[in-house]
């Protein structure tokens, strides 16, 4: 999603978001099994499928390799929305191009310099 976000920013366009449901299974894999960092697609991949991605891949790889992480992922959960507007009500992510992540008491940083900080201390800190 952020890649297709920034893409049509860069041609002077908005995204029609609402007009998606968004599946995100690295935020499935987030919220069920609250990985350590990187909490990536390989680490996803490796954590489902016992096996490493290899390096040089496309994105029509990647797009297969979620599709495989999404399959592993209902199997391994029963209790898992088995729809697409369930899934995405469940596990949409609060912010797309994937700045922040939902935390115990809030948004937190997803990367950056203030990676696993708390947006309300970080904007007491450093409101800029």
């Amino acid at each position: 999603m952020p890649l297709l976000i920034k893409e049509f920013e860069r041609c002077g366009r908005k995204f029609p978001l609402r007009d998606y449901l968004v599946i995100d299974a690295l935020q499935i894999f987030r919220e069920m099994e609250a990985p350590p960092a990187p909490h990536d697609l390989s680490a996803a991949y490796l954590f489902y499928c016992g096996k490493r991605l290899e390096k040089s891949r496309g994105l029509d790889r990647d797009v297969d390799a979620i599709a495989v992480l999404l399959d592993r992922q209902l199997g391994c959960y029963p209790k898992l929305p088995r729809t697409i507007t369930e899934l995405h009500d469940e596990f949409a992510a609060p912010d797309l191009l994937g700045v922040f992540r939902e935390g115990d008491g809030g948004l937190v940083f997803d990367s950056g310099k203030y990676c696993g900080k708390m947006l309300r201390e970080v904007g007491r800190s450093d409101p800029a």
